[in-house]
């Protein structure tokens, strides 16, 4: 029952998609488009730059993860060569932090 909640918007967002125009504004509302309209793709392609949002996309990940990939072990390698008495107050720091943040840490 759950799953179809959630499974309804996305049903919905994908038979808009293939929709006319006038099928859009119908009321009452079209579940199932005919003819169905593939072209609304190529047209969202065109309207705005697609590719340009997609490659700004992929670079942003990319920099994330190369940045987490460089800076995590030398972040690991310190908190590694501290003494046992640092180490369990920034255990307790950080339980803090998560209760006062409600568990997002970071």
């Amino acid at each position: 029952m759950l799953g179809a909640f959630f499974l309804l918007p996305f049903l919905w967002m994908l038979s808009t998609a293939l929709k006319s125009d006038q099928q859009v504004l119908a009321s009452p509302p079209i579940w199932i488009p005919s003819p169905i309209v593939w072209s609304n793709f190529a047209k969202a392609v065109d309207y705005i730059p697609f590719f340009r949002y997609m490659g700004n996309t992929f670079f942003v990940a990319f920099m994330d993860v190369l940045g987490t990939v460089l800076i995590c072990p030398l972040v690991a390698y310190g908190l590694s060569r501290l003494e046992r008495v640092v180490k369990e107050r920034m255990a307790i720091q950080d339980a803090m932090a998560l209760e006062v943040c409600g568990g997002k840490s970071g």
